[in-house]
Parts: C-alpha cells; structure tokens; sequence
C-alpha cells in the first residue's frame, strides 16, 4: 500500500489579516488533521516566483523536491514542496 497523502491546493489569507498567524494557525490545524488520519506527508505546488509562499512553506517544514516545467498557463515553472508528517 502507498502511504497516504495530502495535498494544499489552495491556501489564502485576505490581504489586511496577513502576517497575524492565520495563515500559520491553519497550516497547522490542516497538518494536525492529516496526522490525525494517518497521512504520511503533504504535498503542494507553488510559482517559483512566489517568494513569500516558498519562505511561508520552507519556514514550516516543506522542502522543495523539483520543478514542473512550465506549470503555470503563463508558462511559470512550478516548485513541488514536501513535508513529512
């Protein structure tokens, strides 16, 4: 059996709440429920341009595995970001 995994496919916060830990505070609640059923990781893609999310992401355990060429419509290559639960 393949362990299980999570995925983000989206994770925003409103601009005017940014940088007061809602963001922080629902990663968290998000990685506790994958825990508590059994997933093994979490798995999301971001811009590689989207330096605020790859230090948001890094700063929480996630490290990048690889690039997806052109990922993105506008032909933005796209980081894969792990974490293990």
């Amino acid at each position: 059996d393949e362990p299980l995994e999570g995925r983000i496919l989206i994770l925003a916060v409103d601009r005017p709440a940014r940088r007061r830990g809602v963001g922080t505070a629902l990663l968290q609640e998000f990685l506790r429920v994958c825990r508590e059923r059994g997933l093994r990781s979490v798995k999301l893609e971001t811009r590689v341009s989207n330096e605020p999310a790859i230090r948001f992401y890094t700063k929480h355990g996630f490290n990048i595995e690889g690039v997806i060429p052109r990922y993105y419509n506008d032909g933005e290559d796209g980081y894969v970001l792990r974490r293990v639960l």
